[in-house]
């Protein structure tokens, strides 16, 4: 049985139990996603500051993104900025 503490009225997300419960997914690209979309608009970050951000690595942070993209979760486009430097888009 489950046993929940109060729930709290500010600073939380609100997911949908559907992405929650996406037996495609593995629980790292589950909690990569909840973090992501827990964040607001236009915010911006790449594969390594996410592994800064909790324990996982940058490769199991790339595989979990790569997960959420076979999955439909996300969508990354590569692009070239006005410096010339390639950048990447990324549209959960």
């Amino acid at each position: 049985m489950i046993r929940r503490s109060p729930r709290p009225r500010t600073s939380f997300t609100v997911v949908q139990n559907q992405i929650i419960e996406d037996h495609r997914l593995s629980f790292k690209a589950t909690g990569v996603l909840i973090y992501l979309l827990s964040k607001p608009d236009d915010w911006r970050t790449s594969t390594a500051q996410l592994a800064r951000a909790k324990k996982e690595g940058i490769d199991a942070v790339r595989t979990a993104m790569t997960e959420l993209e076979k999955a439909g979760y996300v969508r990354r486009r590569r692009y070239q900025d006005s410096a010339g430097r390639w950048a990447f888009e990324t549209v959960v």
